[in-house]
């Protein structure tokens, strides 16, 4: 995967081989053939927001980001969207920590 030569502390992260194995979900979903699918476990959005916690630590600059702003919604259309992020999202607490702890540094 390129990330692992673009971001320090990557080799700590696991990926689940699902999400880029022989390129399924970058080829097929976009350019579907007959007889080759996708594996789609029950788990996926959880394995989805995981990792998406685990990127995100990375991540050295969430000051004043979109992801900041629809996490303290000041509108309704940021409340929906905060609403799509959250629901069944175990991960929330540790991205709102994470950030709450960013931004205080």
């Amino acid at each position: 995967m390129a990330i692992k030569n673009k971001v320090k502390g990557f080799e700590h992260i696991e990926i689940p081989e699902y999400f880029y194995y022989d390129n399924r979900y970058q080829s097929v979903s976009r350019y579907p053939v007959e007889g080759k699918g996708l594996f789609v476990p029950w788990n996926m959005i959880d394995d989805l927001d995981e990792c998406f916690h685990r990127l995100l630590v990375l991540v050295p600059f969430q000051f004043n980001s979109l992801l900041v702003s629809t996490l303290s919604p000041s509108n309704d259309r940021q409340k929906k969207k905060l609403n799509t992020l959250q629901r069944d999202n175990r991960q929330m607490c540790n991205i709102r920590n994470f950030l709450k702890n960013w931004v205080k540094t």
